[in-house]
């Protein structure tokens, strides 16, 4: 309970109250459910992906063709190349 100040008792929990809904996590549901795994698929589902730049500095005119974008497989990796001259301009090929 509250004082006249406002502020909680000592040893009592406040009642914790989330800025966002959150969307349920395995651990809400019993081991093996079919309610934890769905939780699990979306949270993995809606897992930003990550994107790593690789860029080559500097070279000749005469480059090599950049390879192209690479998903890495059983990931949501994704790499991406470009060149960039010594004056520190982005080249795609």
């Amino acid at each position: 309970m509250d004082n006249s100040n406002g502020n909680r008792r000592k040893g009592e929990d406040p009642i914790l109250e989330t800025a966002t809904k959150s969307t349920p996590k395995p651990g809400d549901y019993p081991v093996g459910s079919m309610e934890s795994r769905a939780a699990a698929r979306s949270i993995l589902k809606n897992k930003p992906k990550t994107v790593i730049h690789v860029v080559f500095v500097g070279g000749s005119e005469d480059r090599e063709p950049l390879p192209p974008t690479k998903n890495v497989s059983g990931s949501d990796v994704v790499i991406e190349y470009s060149y960039e001259d010594t004056d520190g301009k982005k080249r795609n090929g």
